[in-house]
């Protein structure tokens, strides 16, 4: 009985391998802007305290899917994935850059999922397609643009732009410390757009409606640019912004 279902199991999900996390190890202290570039796959970016032990760090997994019995092209499609890491200099300090591309003919059933962590992320721009983004505790600018992917972004620190989410068939979920401020501009197509301000200023635009908002919150004329599809985007700013229940419902 197992044998048959662990042979159902293979033939209807097809070939999948993935490899062992690869880890690099970063000398950094404080700040650092952080910039990742994929052709695939989850973000995940993280400021972390030292103090816990945990050491700055750039983590890939790479991995492949493909049909049934195609072990070898899925080996192949893995084997053509490669990353890189570095520390260049910018005008603020120090930026780490990490680049993972493809050499595949075809990204389908390739991807690769990223795992950065530093000391404080000053400044974030991501850009992938078919994953996740999620980051916790950022200050500075944020870019984070996915396709296929749902976006968490969650900060105690408060935000004063610019910030830019874009995504597609997902969900967006935004939680930052009271004292963020900026002017919105959020859409959700075939979706709908929730804001739970519970400290600051907030002024609500004309053409806000269930899918949209245009607001202004604070006195910072930096734009909070949100987009989305098929997805709902909440947003919400009050102390100790990071516990939430289901649903990111406060």
């Amino acid at each position: 009985m197992y044998f048959l279902l662990g042979l159902l199991l293979f033939t209807t999900t097809g070939c999948s391998i993935q490899s062992k996390a690869e880890h690099q190890p970063l000398d950094l202290e404080g700040p650092v802007a952080v910039q990742v570039n994929s052709f695939a796959g989850d973000v995940t970016v993280r400021s972390i305290d030292p103090r816990t032990g945990a050491r700055p760090h750039v983590a890939v997994t790479r991995g492949s899917s493909h049909g049934i019995r195609r072990y070898d092209k899925a080996r192949e499609a893995m084997d053509s994935i490669s990353w890189s890491a570095r520390i260049d200099r910018g005008d603020r300090g120090p930026i780490l850059v990490v680049d993972v591309i493809s050499t595949a003919p075809s990204a389908t059933g390739v991807q690769a999922d990223v795992v950065i962590e530093v000391p404080i992320v000053d400044g974030l721009s991501v850009h992938t397609t078919k994953g996740d983004i999620e980051v916790d505790e950022v200050s500075g600018p944020v870019e984070l643009v996915t396709t296929d992917g749902s976006v968490e972004l969650l900060s105690d620190q408060a935000l004063r732009g610019p910030l830019k989410i874009l995504t597609s068939e997902g969900d967006v979920n935004v939680r930052l410390q009271a004292g963020t401020s900026g002017q919105l501009d959020f859409m959700a197509k075939d979706g709908r757009v929730g804001l739970y301000v519970r400290a600051g200023q907030m002024r609500i635009k004309p053409g806000t409606s269930n899918d949209s908002c245009r607001g202004q919150l604070g006195d910072s004329t930096e734009p909070f640019i949100i987009r989305t599809t098929h997805g709902v985007i909440r947003f919400t700013v009050k102390h100790n912004p990071k516990p939430h229940g289901i649903f990111h419902m406060d």
